[in-house]
């Protein structure tokens, strides 16, 4: 038997409408006038209004206050050193300075917040990251159909020099696309976002989003009934048991796959790895039906076309990873900072890479060198002590690196969107008591 709350808790006292303009701001991330007359900002206020409306509390704040300090020494350091390190066409340094200080304290902050009311907070991110995945999902179904025209792989790349992180233009898009005509190929598909691995990286936070989310209601709920019966039905803490979350989760699978992205492979594989651990560890135990074996067969099928279509793809590019331009440009610095870089980052405006900082971990040890790794560590650390409590750690660290990873500025307002996805309902453990 299914455990369910015996009351329906209101969601933040939050409108339906408040929730869908979140998700929608989250489709258009990378949408708007300028980098802050954007949807973006629009999440983060949101975001922000959820947070208060739920009366937050902060744990571990000598910690953070620690590693903070520590960050901004060196931030400091390098910015009067090197100030393009820390931003390339910033017209004031300072302001620059206060801004990446604020947004670092705000990710660091999130997985050591301590809601008045967590299950709140997981029904309303649950709802997000369902509902995400599946308009998502229908976007690019529609998108290959080709039926709306302002809605075709075509047009969908073409806006990307509208984008608040724009970095082509029209001429080399269309030089692009006569390339891919001549050899008959298709456009990429990244809907509103610019390019397919931001895409792949906003499918696997909600996937993330959502499993976290589940597994934690669901200890809530066990709980509550242990209070009721006095029981300890441990066989009952499953995360995979639910069939609209099992359809909704095979369905964002199929879709990052489907994108075709390089970073999807990877992403897809770690999703799957969940699938078996869970498996492993006894929370995965799916009661059968005539019905339901034909529905997990069907999918499986559909899942297996998914995968073949696109194997000649994901085959080249494995084997082909030093001909991989993004691949180089995210991770290719590693081994060009020096000893001196690692420590307090550069010094010199000769060790900033060509291509700028495309990779949000080497931005922050570049522009803080030892002080970014403990801000980092200190991050990561926090989430890898919550997601351990539900048994979701491999998961939740690789969506936090992936978000990390993905290009662009890692301290800017769609990536904390995005790691608030993780982060938030990982944070919303600090209250539960969760079994051991």
């Amino acid at each position: 038997m299914k455990l369910r709350p015996q009351v329906k808790y209101p969601q933040l006292g939050t409108t339906l409408i408040i929730r869908l303009l979140f998700i929608f701001c989250i489709l258009l991330l990378q949408v708007g006038i300028t980098y802050y007359q954007s949807f973006q900002t629009l999440a983060l206020a949101i975001l922000l209004f959820v947070i208060i409306k739920n009366r937050p509390s902060i744990v571990n704040l000598a910690s953070i206050l620690f590693f903070i300090s520590v960050f901004i020494t060196f931030l400091s350091i390098t910015a009067f050193n090197v100030p393009l390190a820390v931003s390339e066409n910033s017209e004031n340094i300072f302001i620059t300075i206060i801004g990446v200080v604020g947004y670092a304290i705000i990710i660091i902050s999130i997985p050591n917040i301590v809601f008045k009311s967590p299950e709140n907070m997981l029904h309303f991110f649950s709802f997000v990251s369902t509902v995400t995945l599946v308009i998502i999902a229908s976007l690019i179904f529609i998108t290959d159909l080709s039926i709306i025209p302002f809605l075709t792989r075509e047009t969908l790349v073409l806006q990307n020099t509208t984008l608040i992180t724009n970095n082509t233009t029209m001429e080399r898009l269309l030089e692009d696309f006569a390339y891919l005509e001549g050899n008959g190929l298709n456009a990429n598909l990244d809907l509103f976002y610019g390019e397919q691995s931001f895409l792949s990286v906003v499918i696997f936070a909600c996937i993330t989003s959502k499993l976290i989310s589940n597994r934690l209601l669901q200890t809530i709920n066990l709980r509550r009934q242990e209070q009721i019966h006095g029981a300890n039905k441990e066989g009952q803490l499953l995360s995979f048991t639910d069939n609209l979350q099992s359809l909704v989760i095979f369905v964002g699978l199929a879709s990052m796959v489907y994108i075709r992205s390089f970073s999807s492979f990877f992403y897809a594989l770690v999703v799957c790895a969940t699938f078996f651990l869970s498996a492993k560890h006894g929370h995965f135990n799916l009661k059968l039906t005539h019905t339901k074996l034909l529905v997990i067969s069907i999918l499986f099928v559909l899942l297996g076309g998914v995968v073949w279509s696109a194997f000649d793809f994901y085959f080249y590019r494995l084997t082909n990873v030093s001909e991989s331009n993004s691949f180089e440009q995210r991770f290719s610095s590693i081994f060009d900072f020096g000893f001196q870089e690692y420590l307090v980052g550069i010094s010199d405006a000769s060790k900033i890479p060509m291509h700028g900082f495309q990779n949000g971990i080497l931005y922050i040890i570049g522009i803080s060198g030892i002080g970014g790794i403990c801000w980092l560590a200190f991050l990561l650390y926090r989430s890898y002590i919550l997601a351990r409590s539900v048994r979701l750690s491999l998961l939740a660290l690789a969506c936090i690196l992936g978000i990390f990873s993905q290009n662009g500025g890692i301290l800017s307002p769609n990536k904390i969107i995005l790691l608030s996805l993780v982060l938030i309902p990982l944070s919303c453990a600090n209250r539960i008591r969760l079994p051991k």
